[in-house]
């Protein structure tokens, strides 16, 4: 998210782990492509065992946040180009843009089920993620290829925004020296993730309570190092007490209290949308929302969808609504002419 909002971005900057460390953000970045490239280029050697294959033939596509700015994009390259991919290996495509690219796929070949009597030819594509929501509008031309409405636009109304409202919530139960600690002892990250599964189970579940687990022996004596209670006691005097209770080492919270910061975000979605469509799509013929990104798989945000768009139709891939971003990629990595720009320019604000 470092790269979302600095717009300062070079290869000097630095950015923190969990601990507070400073690390050049480069270097992180750099790193983690080439482990990528270095497990697809094993995973690709054992697939076609005995056929002479060779990394230099690889197109790599790397996909980012619509919202991501020129520097950003720039620096991305570097940090590609540092993990051993040569620039004319390289294409870089907005993840809503890659999404649309395999929707696009899906329509021509009729693999859609949709309830229309005929195929859109103006839609908006949006991909809802992690970190960002992306939105592209797009046009399907007489001749079959995909043009763009506008400029693809994007936000940070994603998914993680619940896991971070939730963690927040538990950080003032227990206070900023205890949260220090668990970082210091390796449990944060442990903790994070299992915050995010009760988002997640919310999706799957219909139970009245969902249960995520705690370092309860380790939570017990930090809490008491730091603030001479034990972490049940901490909680049942927080405000709350009446939305979270402890089981064991299991951390219960209300259904409706969860649903709440889902809830919050999905409008910020509903607003986002709003804003391409009728501000900066201005078209009125766009009447089919295409929803991808593993987000989109909440039924809160699908009834807000419905609630908010009464009169369009809403339709959600299917085989993994996740995948849509990396297959579109793919696609447009063979056919990097799949997609006419825009001249107009869309930035949600």
């Amino acid at each position: 998210m470092e790269l979302y909002h600095n717009e300062n971005i070079s290869d000097k900057l630095q950015i923190k782990d969990v601990k507070g460390k400073q690390i050049p953000a480069i270097k992180v970045f750099s790193n983690m492509i080439y482990k990528l490239k270095e497990r697809m280029e094993m995973d690709i050697k054992n697939e076609y065992t005995g056929s002479s294959f060779s990394p230099s033939s690889i197109q790599w596509v790397l996909t980012i946040p619509a919202k991501w700015t020129d520097r950003a994009e720039t620096f991305i390259r570097k940090c590609a180009e540092k993990a051993g991919i040569r620039s004319d290996q390289l294409m870089i495509i907005v993840e809503s843009e890659s999404a649309s690219v395999y929707i696009h796929h899906l329509l021509i070949c009729n693999k859609l089920d949709l309830p229309l009597k005929e195929l859109p030819t103006e839609y908006l594509v949006i991909d809802l993620g992690g970190g960002t929501n992306d939105i592209t509008a797009h046009k399907i031309s007489k001749r079959g290829k995909l043009r763009e409405l506008c400029k693809p636009s994007g936000n940070v109304h994603g998914g993680t925004k619940v896991d971070k409202y939730l963690f927040s919530c538990f950080e003032r139960i227990v206070g900023d020296e205890v949260v220090h600690a668990l970082k210091d002892k390796g449990s944060y990250l442990e903790l994070l993730e299992q915050f995010e599964s009760v988002k997640n189970f919310i999706t799957s579940s219909t139970a009245k309570k969902v249960a995520c687990k705690i370092p309860l022996n380790l939570l017990n004596e930090l809490c008491e190092k730091y603030n001479k209670k034990s972490f049940n006691v901490l909680l049942e005097a927080s405000k709350y007490s009446q939305n979270m209770s402890l089981a064991n080492d299991r951390l219960r919270i209300d259904r409706p209290f969860i649903e709440r910061y889902i809830s919050e975000v999905a409008s910020g979605i509903m607003k986002d949308i709003k804003y391409v469509l009728f501000d900066k799509a201005q078209s009125r013929n766009i009447s089919t929302f295409f929803v991808v990104g593993g987000f989109s798989n909440s039924k809160l945000v699908r009834q807000k969808l419905s609630d908010e768009f009464p009169n369009v139709a809403i339709i959600y891939p299917p085989d993994n609504v996740e995948l849509a971003v990396v297959r579109g990629a793919v696609m447009y990595g063979k056919n990097p002419n799949y997609i006419k720009p825009s001249s107009n320019k869309a930035h949600l604000r």
